[in-house]
Order: C-alpha cells, then sequence, then structure tokens
C-alpha cells in the first residue's frame, strides 16, 4: 500500500476543522448586517480580527437602530462604549458621528430613540 492510502487520524481531523477566516466575508458581513447597533459596536469587532475587519464594511451599517440600548451619556451602553474604545468622554452626538463614519452614508434607514434630540443632532443626521 502507499502511503496516501493511510492517512493519519490527526491530519484528517485537522483538516475537517473549520476556521472563521475560510468562510467568504460577503457571509459574515450578511450577518452582520441583521444584527443592532450594540453588538455591532460592543461585542463583534472585539472577537478577533476577521470580525473586526468584516465589521467594517458599509453594509453591516445599513440600518441603524438607536431604540436598541439607551446610548445616552451615563448609561450602561455609554460607559461599556468608552471601556472598549477607550474614550474618556461620551456624547451622543459622538456616537452618531461614530455611526455615520462607519456606514460610509450609507445608511438606508436610521430609528432614532423616543425623546428630545437637539436640533443640533437633527441637522447633524440630516447632512450626513
Amino acid at each position: 500500500m502507499d502511503e496516501s492510502t493511510h492517512q493519519n487520524p490527526k491530519r484528517i481531523k485537522d483538516s475537517s476543522e473549520r476556521r472563521w477566516e475560510d468562510l467568504p466575508v460577503n457571509c459574515l458581513v450578511a450577518i452582520f448586517s441583521r444584527l443592532g447597533l450594540d453588538d455591532m459596536t460592543l461585542s463583534i469587532p472585539f472577537v478577533c480580527k476577521f470580525w473586526h475587519d468584516a465589521s467594517l464594511d458599509p453594509t453591516c451599517w445599513k440600518v441603524l437602530d438607536f431604540r436598541v440600548n439607551n446610548p445616552s451619556p451615563g448609561s450602561p451602553f455609554s460607559e461599556r462604549f468608552k471601556h472598549e474604545y477607550h474614550v474618556n468622554n461620551y456624547t451622543f452626538r459622538g456616537f452618531l458621528k461614530f455611526v455615520a463614519n462607519r456606514s460610509h452614508r450609507l445608511a438606508t434607514k436610521m430609528i432614532l430613540p423616543v425623546g428630545h434630540l437637539p436640533f443640533s443632532h437633527m441637522a447633524y443626521i440630516c447632512k450626513e
């Protein structure tokens, strides 16, 4: 028998394992585009470099729903955002800019939290 008929069992196991890097990036982007802003800002980018890079695709940022978590300063969301991104001063307007930059102006839907938004925030949203 030649060597090709006797494969090392460990080698077979290794070749059957899947890695995220082997998944086409467009599949990850399709999944990520269905996630909320909380996952897209506080979870996905920190899993691994491959997920971080995929999360930067503007397609992931077409629907921006700010109602999922309270994004106002002092909220648990904003405190975690400050911690993860090493930001000392968190503002809702700053978060709007962050998300607008990620979307590369390709956002097709924006859902804002109930309540009063300062006119300057609304003007910024309209401009972007």
